[in-house]
């Protein structure tokens, strides 16, 4: 199944403002600490720095840092990081020390807690 994105606006109108936010539905520019960026230099991967970007995106629209549901359909629609790269990617970022990952059962989307604190602009 397919929806335009026309109708996929008028689908989210009929929510307010801090539910869109989970869920965008135009370009949206988003930023990763530098010390992430320190720690994937030299990654051989370009889904892991999709997957600091996505978890970079939701960090701020979830407002927190900890227990992110992270989901592998808006990784790949939205993101472009394939359901085969997800786990992967999740294990490399957790691998450098960027994340701790909670398994949530087989096919279950994981839980992710980014171990920075937000800085503030």
């Amino acid at each position: 199944m397919s929806i335009s994105r026309e109708e996929l606006n008028k689908y989210w109108e009929k929510f307010d403002e801090s539910d869109k936010r989970l869920n965008p539905t135009e370009d949206v520019a988003v930023t990763i600490p530098l010390s992430w960026y320190n720690k994937l230099k030299g990654t051989k991967f370009p889904n892991v720095f999709r997957m600091a970007f996505y978890l970079s995106w939701l960090w701020d629209a979830e407002g927190t840092n900890e227990a992110l549901l992270v989901r592998s359909g808006i990784a790949a629609t939205d993101w472009g990081i394939s359901t085969q790269a997800f786990g992967s990617a999740l294990e490399e970022l957790e691998k450098r020390g960027i994340i701790t990952v909670k398994k949530n059962g087989t096919g279950l989307s994981p839980y992710v807690t980014i171990l920075q604190e937000k800085m503030e602009s």
